[in-house]
């Protein structure tokens, strides 16, 4: 018997009913969020639980109004239906959750389109949450019989549970490097490492282009200097986001790049900074790739053709101040 049949005749051992009357009963009560009961199937099951020798129905008339069918539950009935209680009490029912399907075939997706969809995905449980809350509260909550507020417990349950297991799943899918060979989401060449998730141009940095303890933010290669696996920026854009640039984001340009953007006035060590933002729209409006010619041009010296470093400006060649 399935939940549906048994559903169905749980209600009519309640009482006798007719058919519309079940299909109110079954919204009232919000029985769709724990057993699939269709509109249109609700007369099927009857007439095949009728047929099973477990209801029986009389013609009820009423005046000038049609007549309508009262089903009835029998002793056969009633007993098939505490054999099939005790089954669905005891035996863990197997799940074959769509999401499942989408999950084993994600890697078809940029990275982008499947933190949207997990995004929607996650708005539609909150959404479903507030809905089946919504029914408790209006069927009486707390003063509701033990097993029917068991019932609203349970769909909570799974519905928490799936939420905090997709939030899960969308810090995972950010925090991929190597996003099945996707642009973007593999190993950086020596090159695209230089453009900073912030806007700062890599290539003018005294930790790279004079120490050598940096290869760059973007770089994931073993390297002396640490404190950019510290970045606050970095950390936000690439690991909880999921993406390459600050200007990805929606939130661009957010408080925390503005206040990078701002730090040290009348500094001029730091003027670099005053850019960041002027950069990352330089980016999406060339891409990267031209940005980076852009800047390894313009940190150039004007005397020795050698690179010129940010917070002293001057060229690590020749020693001229730009």
């Amino acid at each position: 018997m399935t939940s549906a049949e048994v559903a169905i005749l749980g209600l009519v051992a309640e009482q006798s009913r007719y058919g519309y009357e079940i299909e109110a009963v079954i919204e009232e009560r919000g029985m769709r969020e724990w057993t699939e009961i269709g509109f249109s199937s609700i007369y099927y099951i009857l007439g095949k639980l009728e047929k099973a020798g477990y209801l029986e129905s009389k013609l009820e008339f009423r005046g000038a109004a049609p007549p309508r069918k009262v089903y009835s539950i029998t002793d056969a009935g009633l007993e098939a239906l505490r054999t099939e209680v005790g089954r669905l009490l005891s035996n863990p029912p197997r799940s074959f959750a769509a999401l499942d399907v989408g999950i084993a075939n994600l890697k078809l997706l940029p990275r982008k389109e499947v933190l949207a969809h997990l995004e929607t995905y996650l708005e539609s449980l909150r959404e479903r949450r507030k809905k089946v809350r919504t029914k408790f509260e209006a069927q009486g909550a707390e003063a509701l019989p033990f097993h029917a507020i068991a019932l609203f417990t349970h769909a909570f349950a799974h519905i928490d549970a799936e939420i905090a297991w997709v939030e899960d799943l969308l810090k995972v899918v950010r925090s991929q490097r190597d996003w099945f060979g996707e642009e973007g989401g593999k190993r950086m060449s020596t090159e695209m490492a230089l453009a900073g998730a912030c806007g700062v141009y890599c290539g003018a940095c005294p930790s790279y282009r004079r120490t050598g303890s940096c290869k760059g933010c973007q770089s994931e290669e073993k390297q002396k200097r640490g404190s950019k696996w510290r970045c606050e920026i970095r950390r936000c854009c690439q690991v909880d986001r999921g993406l390459s640039f600050c200007y990805e984001c929606g939130d661009f340009p957010c408080k925390v790049l503005i206040k990078l953007s701002e730090s040290h006035p009348g500094d001029e060590r730091y003027g670099y900074r005053r850019e960041i933002i002027a950069n990352l729209l330089r980016m999406k409006e060339v891409g990267v790739k031209l940005w980076l010619k852009e800047q390894e041009a313009k940190w150039r010296c004007h005397n020795c053709g050698g690179h010129v470093c940010f917070y002293e400006y001057k060229c690590c060649d020749c020693g001229t101040r730009v």
